[in-house]
Parts: C-alpha cells; sequence; structure tokens
C-alpha cells in the first residue's frame, strides 16, 4: 500500500478555475455568476493515490489511473432563528463582575485562600503553582489560568446554584442530580426519584409530566439556554453528602464545566431569585469551603459555541 504524502507539484490557476467554476453552479448544473454572489464558502481540493484509498485495490472504473484529484465546495447560509442551539450546562452561575484572586502574602481583600480553609481537597495546590494566573483581573477580562474565588450569593461577584425547572423542588437532591456528570439541563424525560414531584409540571411547557430539563421562568414554552435568558436560583447547598461528593469528584478528576455567567441585578429573594445569563464559560472546579460558602475555580476559556444570539 502506498504511503500518504504531501503532494508536491500543484496547478494553482488550474484549481482557481475549477472552484469558479463550480460556485457558478447549482445543484441542477446551471451555470450563472449570480448564484455566487455574496457568497461565504468553505471548500476543500484534495488529490489522493488511488491505490492507497482505505488500501483497497482501486475500482474496474478507476483502472490506468494513479492519482486522482477532488473538489468539494459547502456553501454556508444564514440560519432563519434567532440564536444558536441552546447550550448545556452545569447548575452553577457566575456574576461577571467577580474578580480574581491575589497573592496571598501580599493581603488585600480576596487572597488566594490558605490550605487550612478548603473543606476540600485536604491537600489542595498552592498559588504559585496557578503560573498563568494574574491577580485582580475581571471575569470580562479573564484568560486561561485566572483563578477565581467566588462566594455563594445574589449580588456582584457572587455565584448562585440553579434549578433548571420551576416545577421540580429546588432541594439538595434536585442540585446533586443536575451537577452530576453530564448533568441533566437538557434531559427532558420523565423526572423521577428525590426531587421530582408526584405530577404535573410547569403549566404551558407543553409537558403533561414532570422533566428535569431547562425551562425558562417566565416562557414556559423556552427549552433552551440562551444568553438573556433567565435562570432560577436553588436552595439546595454544598451541605448536603450527595452535592459534596459530587463536587469531590468533579475537583479530583480535573473536570472541566461549562457554567453561566449572570449580570446584575438579579430579581426576588431565597428560591425566588433570578439570574439573566450575559454567557457561557468554562471553569475546573479547584475545592470549596462549606461553611463559608465559597468555591474556588480556574478560568479556561469562554464558550461561543451555543446559546449566542445571531
Amino acid at each position: 500500500m502506498s504511503q500518504t504524502v504531501r503532494f508536491n507539484s500543484v496547478d494553482e490557476a488550474e484549481i482557481k478555475a475549477q472552484v469558479e467554476d463550480e460556485l457558478r453552479r447549482d445543484e441542477f448544473t446551471n451555470v450563472s455568476t449570480g448564484i455566487a454572489a455574496d457568497l461565504r464558502i468553505v471548500g476543500t481540493y484534495a488529490i489522493h493515490d488511488v491505490d492507497s484509498i482505505l488500501g483497497l485495490d482501486a475500482m474496474s472504473q478507476l483502472a490506468g489511473f494513479s492519482s486522482l484529484n477532488a473538489l468539494s465546495v459547502m456553501r454556508i447560509t444564514a440560519s432563519s432563528q434567532q440564536a444558536t442551539n441552546g447550550c448545556a450546562a452545569f447548575p452553577i452561575a457566575v456574576e461577571e463582575g467577580v474578580r480574581s484572586v491575589t497573592d496571598p502574602t501580599l493581603g488585600g481583600s480576596n487572597p488566594y485562600p490558605a490550605s487550612t480553609s478548603f473543606t476540600y481537597p485536604s491537600n489542595p495546590p498552592v498559588y504559585s503553582s496557578f503560573v498563568n494566573h494574574r491577580d485582580d483581573t475581571p471575569l470580562l477580562s479573564a484568560q486561561e489560568g485566572d483563578v477565581f474565588r467566588i462566594w455563594n450569593g445574589a449580588g456582584s461577584g457572587n455565584f448562585g446554584w440553579l434549578v433548571w425547572n420551576i416545577g421540580v423542588s429546588a432541594n439538595a437532591n434536585t442540585l446533586a442530580n443536575s451537577l452530576a456528570w453530564p448533568g441533566d439541563s437538557t434531559n427532558y424525560n420523565q423526572c423521577s426519584g428525590p426531587g421530582c414531584p408526584a405530577s404535573g409540571d410547569v403549566p404551558g411547557s407543553g409537558f403533561d409530566y414532570p422533566v428535569p430539563g431547562y425551562i425558562e421562568p417566565g416562557d414556559p414554552t423556552d427549552h433552551s439556554l440562551h444568553i438573556d435568558d433567565w435562570v432560577a436560583g436553588s436552595t439546595g447547598t454544598v451541605s448536603s453528602n450527595d452535592v459534596r461528593n459530587i463536587l469531590e469528584g468533579h475537583v479530583s478528576l480535573g473536570r472541566d464545566l461549562r457554567v453561566v455567567v449572570w449580570r446584575e441585578p438579579a430579581t426576588g429573594t431565597g428560591s425566588n431569585v433570578r439570574y439573566q445569563i450575559s454567557g457561557f464559560a468554562i471553569f475546573r472546579l479547584i475545592g470549596y469551603n462549606v461553611s463559608q460558602n465559597w468555591i474556588l475555580a480556574e478560568f479556561k476559556r469562554w464558550d461561543d459555541s451555543c446559546g449566542q444570539i445571531n
């Protein structure tokens, strides 16, 4: 079988002519310069050795050819929808005004926590191990490696636990279910077990049975997490053994989690708090403290792969 190699002799003018010819043709082989007007494309041109295709003998109709070329052009069209597909996420909402931790040896209002401050892990990483971290950096300017200690609450710089569906009891059992890998924000199967009501769901949602997946408060027809949507706060806490066990698993495995980023102001209080989504970000959980009610997380990147408004 032949070895795949980079072709070292390409007639670029010939390829350009082929591409232009293809762009002027529609699926019915009609030719017109108007077909290519205002066109955005992704194109691939390949030259390959016939004998090396999947390691199989060339088909009889290819007899006599040692190499073939192929051109593929895909037209990119605008979507008629107002937004991309909704995001799947874990039930943590981080306020966009939070700032990264500072060097603990220099003091300040938000220093990296001492090792004795962690509920988990018992042997947390030290501040100096985050070589790409930058002190006192706002989340909206964050880069990979910046570390944030975020307290639970509904104010500036805080995070909140979420419940995807206000028709499901917003307790520790529900929070544990939603935190467990791979999450349940897009799960619209019938909800069963702890945290699920015996029957019924959010009126107008289109479901005649309770589901764990996201349903927007105030718009029960919206079942996808998008920027500008609202999400409900949860009364669940990390004092639950199930929640703590799941968080410990995320920390020990170094998982990256997509979370909601929200903008002030939140509305309501307690079980009626609501957060408005301003974006989605990927964080790696480093640790947490139960009594002080904070989580420590490393920023990985912003996620614009879903939930964005076109």
